[in-house]
């Protein structure tokens, strides 16, 4: 995962990256894939191996099922958190936030819940909202942030976080 493009710039505002690869779909042209039947048999890139990423012929990319498998998982991602945290309530996809190229998903009074494309990954951003009161801010930042990165987890392997210009480090479900 190449994580880290996207950064946020508030004293209280964060992200956690996920792999792009588990929601890029792809569809079995043939039967020259993993055998059955041809017509049904998909894989994600992450289940694909390196025989069928370098040659690709048998192999197309769905952007139907990717954005399915997507939107399925930012949406029991958002209902997870929201059910933690019930302040928070769902925005329709699209929104932009306030000062940066991510779509913002959730809200409330305090903090936008957004999504960058982050080219190899997906940035998943807790961001302040104008004019929001700092000290409420100061209390409840850690707390939504890691309850991001518990909600996420429940979904993904592993989420990246930022380390400098150029780093990152990771946490894996099984080691949080």
């Amino acid at each position: 995962m190449s994580a880290g493009n996207f950064t946020t710039r508030g004293q209280y505002e964060g992200q956690w990256y996920i792999d792009k690869d588990p929601y890029a779909i792809y569809r079995c042209l043939s039967k020259a894939g993993t055998g059955g039947n041809a017509e049904d048999e998909t894989l994600s890139r992450s289940e694909m191996d390196t025989k069928d990423i370098n040659e690709n012929d048998g192999w197309e990319f769905d952007m139907d099922l990717s954005e399915e498998a997507w939107d399925t998982m930012l949406n029991e991602f958002a209902a997870d958190f929201m059910k933690r945290f019930p302040s928070f309530t769902r925005l329709d996809r699209g929104v932009r936030s306030h000062s940066v190229s991510a779509n913002a998903i959730m809200q409330n009074d305090l903090f936008y819940v957004a999504v960058a494309d982050n080219d190899w990954s997906f940035a998943i951003v807790l961001m302040e909202k104008p004019n929001a009161n700092e000290g409420l801010m100061a209390q409840h930042y850690q707390r939504y942030l890691d309850g991001m990165k518990e909600c996420l987890l429940t979904y993904v392997e592993s989420v990246a976080y930022r380390t400098g210009a150029y780093t990152h480090g990771y946490v894996n479900r099984t080691s949080h």
